[in-house]
């Protein structure tokens, strides 16, 4: 798979629009404070030992919270833009896949 850099450098992808693309991510992690940037000392998370995080008490509780973030829709009057063959659609975050 060619990454992002490969791309700009074999001119298939433009340096621009990588910038105008990444900016609105950056943006929201920056300005929304997510801590995706800060050194691991300002992480009180990262202390944590995997032992713990992958624990059955927490893998429960990622399942439980996993499940009661499902979300129904209902394609009423052919409003959301789905293939009508399909009965049944899955949307995941990218994280998932």
């Amino acid at each position: 798979m060619m990454s992002i850099v490969d791309a700009v450098k074999a001119g298939l992808l433009n340096e621009t629009t990588v910038m105008e693309r990444i900016k609105p991510l950056f943006y929201t992690r920056m300005h929304m404070r997510l801590g995706e940037f800060d050194p691991p000392s300002m992480n009180p998370y990262s202390t944590l030992d995997l032992s713990i995080i992958h624990s059955p008490a927490h893998q429960a509780l990622t399942l439980e919270a996993a499940m009661k973030s499902f979300v129904l829709l209902k394609n009423q009057n052919g409003f959301l833009p789905l293939k009508s063959k399909f009965n049944k659609h899955t949307v995941d975050p990218p994280s998932t896949i």
